[in-house]
């Protein structure tokens, strides 16, 4: 604030942490008698005085301003002089639970400390005439704190306007303050990029209301900041420097530490802190006078600090075969320290080392030998943070050998594997494969295509790329099938294939080629009844071939006449000669239960028919999808049903029955006669080779009844 100290007595200052009171003024005070009373009120006002008194020999005259508290208790000290020729006073302190009364009003706590502020903030001036105007102000600036009216007379209205903005600077100080001021600084987190704290702030707090004095308008302060183990300045050692606060606001300092370790940061005052404390003069018959406390000096304020050490590392982030790019943190400079590091790395063979700013964050080393382990190592030129390392293997060398063979959809790529791969990164275009093998195939590819082709071994890291280009073939035909054969010939059709412009069409064992250039050929010179595969190779200039093939039959010659080889009344046993191979029959049976059968066998059985029946009976061959005409019919029938066998015999107790020569599963029923009556006592079915026998404990007349089948009567016999 740079103002002159107060002619009472200074407040003793505080160190960081300890807050020690300044000695309040008792609640009476020894008399003090003034010499000399000027008035420097506004015309008949007479509300501001100045006393004096001449000291001792040796000592300075006692000088204070007298500022009336709107008591209206008397006349003013100007006039009290006049009258009585001169007067004694007694000061006090206005305490907590004193009630002092200003302008008709109570003053509240917070009023009595602003105006105890306004009184303090107001140094006395070395000359009377050096401070009218301004205690003419802080009169009525503390009349509009209390709340008195403005005065009438015309040439004191000019101090209205500073007054009042006076008035409302210190609208904003609390009640209950205890005059014990600290410094506090506020210091930033440690920036471990720039090796730097900042000081962004410095309060001046009231222990007992934590009021800021420093955030007042129209008020700042100078204070002395001296460092230790760091300087004001980057590139000099400037431990010492005078901040100004103004209006709570400092400007932010940047404090660059000098090495890892402890900083301290010491802050004092040059200024002292307006008091809020309240003293007041008071005399008989003498209206009551404000007087300036005595201002405070702020505690000092200490503030230790530990700039860590920087913590080192080196991770490997890129590596391949030659390459590797090695990551490091960025670290502060500091202000006795260099500003440049050291990155190596070391194998069997080779020593590469790089010197960075500390800045750098990472470098990348080229020419590095393949499929070889590194040690890697980070240590700052100043040896702050020691020594960070980490060991990285560089990549494979490219496969060799790369080979690629490619269909219309598709590309098979083949290499030789190179010394340390473990696993292959293989790509066609877009398309991308990784393999343990040395051979990869990728599908999914365009006809009539050229792709780039790339493979890349993988050891411990990415290693080298081989590169080569594969173009894919025209697209294989499709939908290759035979429209018509005959037996010499057969029609070939299939979807065009784009791009192709011509067509070749061999068939498997024939030395002979086919050429068109539409998608269709009719072959020619074929023999009957044979099965064909067919190679179908689309063609282009310049492109690779792409091929299909279908089977198809040339139609064969009629079998010979179906033979009847056996007959039954339910079945039809046939044969005929073999036809081409890879033949199969269609025998067709027309008459009452007639049927249809395919087979591959020269015979086949007719089952389902008719007894005593007549029927037609016709065979062709069949090869592929190609068939004979059907053979002239011929005809033929069932033979009747024959009758079963039934033998009965009797013992004493028993009757022993047999069934032969019926049908398999015929149902045979057993009947006793009892009295008038037939009774069943044993059903049965025949065996599959048409038989069945039984014993039936009886000596009576037994009845056995064998049901009808397809080939066989039905036969009642009783014995």
């Amino acid at each position: 604030m740079n103002r002159r100290p107060s002619l009472m007595a200074v407040a003793i200052a505080t160190a960081l942490g300890l807050t020690i009171a300044a000695t309040a003024p008792p609640a009476t005070a020894a008399t003090i008698s003034f010499d000399n009373i000027v008035d420097y009120s506004c015309g008949t006002q007479g509300k501001v005085s100045y006393a004096t008194k001449a000291g001792s020999t040796g000592s300075a005259p006692v000088q204070r301003w007298l500022i009336d508290a709107y008591s209206d208790q008397g006349v003013t000290p100007v006039v009290k002089q006049f009258i009585t020729g001169g007067f004694d006073w007694q000061e006090r302190t206005i305490t907590a639970s004193d009630s002092l009364t200003a302008a008709g009003t109570v003053l509240t706590p917070a009023k009595r400390a602003q105006i105890g502020y306004l009184l303090s903030s107001r140094a006395q001036p070395a000359a009377p005439h050096d401070a009218v105007a301004r205690y003419g102000v802080l009169w009525r600036a503390i009349g509009i704190v209390a709340g008195a009216p403005a005065p009438d007379v015309a040439n004191c209205l000019a101090i209205s306007d500073p007054a009042t903005a006076i008035a409302a600077q210190v609208g904003g100080i609390p009640a209950g303050n205890t005059g014990q001021v600290s410094i506090v600084p506020q210091l930033s987190a440690y920036d471990a990029v720039r090796g730097v704290y900042l000081l962004t702030g410095i309060k001046l707090v009231d222990a007992g209301t934590g009021f800021d004095y420093s955030s007042l308008p129209a008020v700042s302060y100078t204070l002395p900041v001296t460092l230790t183990g760091a300087s004001f300045d980057s590139a000099t050692s400037k431990t010492s420097a005078d901040l100004v606060v103004n209006q709570g606001v400092l400007e932010p300092v940047e404090i660059f530490v000098d090495k890892p370790g402890p900083i301290t940061i010491d802050v004092t005052s040059l200024d002292t802190v307006p008091s809020t404390e309240l003293h007041v003069l008071e005399a008989d018959g003498v209206a009551r006078q404000f007087v300036a406390a005595e201002q405070i000096q702020p505690a000092g304020a200490t503030i230790a600090r530990t700039a860590p050490t920087p913590v080192l590392s080196v991770t490997p982030t890129a590596v391949i075969d030659t390459t590797a790019t090695l990551s490091v943190p960025v670290t502060p400079r500091f202000r006795t320290g260099l500003d440049t590091a050291n990155l190596t790395v070391t194998s069997s063979a080779q020593t590469r080392t790089k010197t960075l700013a500390l800045t750098a964050g990472s470098h990348t080393f080229t020419e590095l030998n393949p499929n070889t382990t590194y040690t890697a190592t980070y240590t700052r030129s100043d040896g702050y943070g020691g020594t960070a390392s980490t060991t990285f293997t560089t990549g494979p060398v490219a496969p060799t050998g790369v080979r690629v063979t490619s269909t219309s959809t598709s590309a098979a790529v083949s290499w030789e594997p190179p010394p340390g791969a473990t696993s292959y990164r293989v790509t066609v275009g877009d398309l991308e494969r990784t393999v343990t093998s040395t051979s990869a195939q990728v599908s999914g590819l365009a006809p009539r295509t050229t792709y780039p082709v790339t493979v890349q071994a993988i050891g411990a890291n990415p290693g080298a790329t081989a590169s080569t280009t594969v173009r894919t073939a025209l697209a294989a035909p499709t939908g290759a099938r035979s429209t018509s054969s005959t037996s010499t010939t057969a029609a070939l059709v299939w979807n065009p294939v784009e791009g192709a412009t011509d067509y070749l069409v061999q068939l498997a064992g024939i030395p002979r080629t086919w050429s068109t250039t539409s998608p269709t050929v009719t072959l020619t010179g074929l023999s009957a009844g044979r099965t064909y595969t067919a190679t179908i190779t689309a063609t282009a200039p310049g492109e690779a071939l792409s091929q299909a093939t279908v089977t198809f039959a040339t139609t064969p010659n009629t079998p010979p006449a179906v033979k009847i080889t056996k007959r039954s009344p339910t079945t039809l046993t046939l044969a005929w000669t073999r036809g081409p191979a890879g033949s199969r029959y269609e025998v067709r049976v027309t008459g009452k239960g007639g049927k249809t059968v395919s087979t591959s066998s020269t015979s086949t059985t007719i089952t389902g028919l008719t007894a005593s029946s007549a029927y037609a009976v016709t065979v062709r061959t069949l090869v592929g999808s190609s068939a004979s005409p059907w053979q002239t019919p011929i005809a033929t029938s069932t033979t009747a049903k024959t009758a079963p066998k039934v033998t009965i015999k009797k013992t004493k107790k028993a009757r022993k029955i047999s069934v032969a020569k019926t049908a398999p599963g015929t149902k045979i029923r057993v009947q006793i006669r009892k009295g008038k009556t037939w009774r069943t006592v044993k059903t049965l079915k025949a065996s599959k080779a048409g038989a069945a026998k039984v014993t039936v404990k009886t000596r009576a007349k037994v009845r056995v009844i064998v049901n009808a089948s397809a080939s066989t009567t039905k036969l009642v016999r009783t014995k």
